[in-house]
């Protein structure tokens, strides 16, 4: 599993954090045009670290568009701590929930046209990995499969129908 000791994990914005979100706004995905060198980055980077980590965590299928949804739902996330006054850290389940949605649509809902369905497995996975999110029952239909073999070892999931579905059935009550 991840090792989040090392990270400063405090629910509370520091100095400057909340404000450089904003100021980054939706650059928050870092695409390829992304200015690395703007101030907000570093003020930023007690929050994008863990994510970052989580992110090289997971089993990330290596096509363009899965790179992409997985920063995409960083910059989500990021853009979300801002929204609520609070780092993710700091978010109970409903928070998570509302973000995530209790289906697709939900998901879609409150944000810009560009966030597609393949962000919205990133951001269960990020919230399980950083924050021990595990309402998964809440989330409505998504691939728990999917999610369980970015999260596990392959090993841990099996390969067979049988095994697969038995942990998809326990992610549902993890």
């Amino acid at each position: 599993m991840l090792n989040l000791a090392e990270f400063d994990r405090s629910p509370s914005f520091a100095i400057g954090e909340q404000e450089a979100l904003w100021a980054l706004h939706w650059d928050l995905r870092r695409r390829r045009s992304h200015n690395t060198n703007r101030l907000e980055w570093s003020q930023v980077g007690r929050l994008l670290a863990p994510l970052d980590a989580a992110r090289l965590y997971l089993r990330i299928p290596d096509t363009q568009l899965h790179r992409r949804s997985s920063k995409d739902a960083i910059g989500v996330v990021l853009f979300r701590s801002a929204e609520e006054g609070t780092p993710y850290w700091g978010w109970n389940e409903d928070a998570w929930v509302r973000l995530i949605g209790e289906d697709r649509h939900a998901f879609a809902r409150r944000l810009p046209g560009w966030v597609d369905q393949t962000v919205r497995p990133y951001v269960a996975a990020y919230a399980y990995l950083l924050c021990g999110f595990d309402a998964f029952h809440r989330l409505g239909s998504f691939s728990r499969i999917a999610l369980i073999q970015r999260i596990f070892d392959q090993d841990d999931v099996g390969q067979d129908r049988k095994t697969r579905k038995s942990k998809a059935e326990n992610v549902r009550v993890l």
